[in-house]
């Protein structure tokens, strides 16, 4: 059986690469795809990206390696933010001796 699917990842907006490790953060704008130049794996397909080690003295490290190494990623998804819907009118309603009525707006 051919798999004739494709996943598009936007690798924009990759945060987050797993690898037989575990997971790594990434810094935005860093996770790309590409053929590998050099090593046992030239010529291949390879990830590259800096991971996010907030608390290294180092800053940034380089991950690269074979793409087939790459377990799974986490991409955010960039949209506009949600209008907050306002409650209609006759949702609203006001306490009177602990009962609970509904009444228009204003009243």
């Amino acid at each position: 059986m051919t798999d004739t699917n494709h996943i598009q990842i936007d690798t924009t907006n990759v945060v987050g690469v797993l690898l037989a490790d575990g997971w790594h953060d990434v810094n935005p704008g860093t996770f790309a795809v590409a053929t590998l130049r050099s090593g046992e794996e030239l010529g291949r397909r390879g990830y590259r990206f800096e991971e996010a080690n907030h608390g290294s003295p180092y800053g940034a490290v380089t991950l690269a390696g074979p793409l087939d190494a790459v377990l799974a990623v986490r991409q955010v998804t960039r949209r506009a933010p949600r209008k907050r819907v306002p409650e209609p009118t006759w949702a609203r309603t006001r306490a009177v001796n602990g009962a609970v009525h509904p009444h228009a707006v204003g009243t």
